[in-house]
């Protein structure tokens, strides 16, 4: 799967949870003008600016797993402080 998902001020879903086994790649590009924040953990809290993980512009988050654990279970969202940017995703 590759997308690309415009991310505002309200948190955005970039990444759907998997329906069947963990991803075993997961690459996060922040390939927009602002600095995103990135959430990779399920539970009820939002993504926002004061909990995400700080995606600057042009920066990206990788997790790689061995086929010994896959561990990324869960799916993403994002948010910007202001503005848009874009976030591309490539999972499987």
């Amino acid at each position: 799967m590759i997308t690309s998902v415009s991310v505002g001020t309200a948190a955005t879903s970039i990444l759907a949870a998997p329906s069947g086994a963990a991803y075993k790649f997961v690459a996060i590009s922040n390939v927009g003008n602002e600095t995103a924040y990135i959430k990779v953990v399920p539970g009820a809290t939002a993504v926002d600016v004061t909990n995400g993980i700080p995606l600057a512009a042009g920066a990206a988050f990788v997790v790689d797993q061995d086929a010994q654990r896959e561990m990324f279970d869960a799916g993403a969202s994002a948010i910007v402080g202001t503005g848009t940017t874009t976030i591309s995703v490539q999972a499987f």
